[in-house]
Parts: C-alpha cells; sequence; structure tokens
C-alpha cells in the first residue's frame, strides 16, 4: 500500500462514457435538423400542437435548465429571461432556424463542459438538484438527458417526415 502523501489514482472511465454518449445522442438529434425545410420548423401536424421549432426550444431549454439546477446556483425558472437573452430565440418575434440551432448547440456544449469538469467516477453517485425540486443522482440526471434527445430526436424526425410526405420506410415505395 502507497503512503497517504501519494494520490490515489482517480477513474475517469464512466464519466468520459457518458459524455461520449450526450454526444451521441447530439448527434442524432442534430442530424434529424439538417433535412429540415424552412416551413418545417413551424408546422404543426393535424392533431398535434407542438412544431419542431418548439420541440427544439424546448430541448435547449431543458438543457439550460438541468445545467443551472444540477450544476450551478438553481437560480433559474422556467419563465426566466435569461432563457430570451441574446444568445436565444425570442418566445415568439425574431425567429430564425439558424438562430434556435445555435442556442441548442450553446446549451448543450454549456452542459457538456459542466460534466467534464466533474473530478472522477464518484461524482456520479453525488445528489444534484432536480428543476422539479428535490434531487437525483448525478448519473441518473445525465441519463436522463441522454434519452430525452434521444426521445426527441424520433420525434422531430416523425414530423418532418409527416410534413414532407415521406414517412415510410426505406425499402418502401413511393406513392
Amino acid at each position: 500500500m502507497l503512503p497517504s502523501r501519494y494520490p490515489i489514482a482517480v477513474s475517469r472511465v464512466l464519466l468520459d462514457h457518458m459524455l461520449w454518449d450526450i454526444g451521441q445522442a447530439f448527434d442524432a438529434l442534430f442530424g434529424n435538423l439538417k433535412d429540415l425545410r424552412d416551413d418545417d420548423w413551424t408546422w404543426v401536424p393535424p392533431g398535434g400542437a407542438r412544431s419542431i421549432r418548439a420541440i427544439v426550444g424546448h430541448i435547449a431549454s431543458c438543457k439550460v435548465m438541468y445545467d443551472n439546477y444540477a450544476f450551478g446556483d438553481a437560480s433559474m425558472t422556467w419563465m426566466d429571461p435569461r432563457f430570451y437573452d441574446a444568445q436565444s430565440p425570442p418566445p415568439d418575434d425574431g425567429f430564425s432556424p439558424e438562430r434556435l440551432v445555435d442556442w441548442l448547440r450553446q446549451s448543450d456544449l454549456a452542459l457538456r463542459r459542466s460534466v467534464d469538469a466533474l473530478e472522477d467516477d464518484d461524482e456520479l453517485k453525488k445528489e444534484r438538484r432536480v428543476t422539479w425540486g428535490g434531487t437525483r443522482s448525478t448519473r441518473w440526471i445525465i441519463t436522463r438527458l441522454v434519452h430525452h434527445d434521444g426521445f426527441h430526436a424520433g420525434e422531430i424526425n416523425h414530423i418532418r417526415a409527416l410534413h414532407q410526405r415521406n414517412d415510410r420506410w426505406e425499402w418502401e415505395q413511393s406513392p
């Protein structure tokens, strides 16, 4: 056994894997934005209530909020005007897909930086604040955010496919 004056090696194997997962989920989400036409962003399916624009804004907002609660001072609220500062699109005016995508990228990057700043895998067990009150383990929070990107990536792709009228399997014939 080494004397205590020598630092104990720390492991970041799980943290690094979770960062990789965050990146993979974001890449899948981002990949579903590349085939969008301008009119796809605001189209709402018959019987639906949300556009791709609304979903992307929701994803970016969640990244900002979870980052603020789990790794920051938990000072934000869902109606916080900081969501609508120079980096983020206003709720109703001045919308552009480029501006919204930039906000999504920035919110994802900030979250990844917070996770990457964690010292070692033991941090994944640490309880952290969540937006609705209470705490969850860091690992639980990160996993939920990965799943959140994946869920909405599929939702975005489906809305796009419905609007572009190409919601079929690749091997199926066009109508």
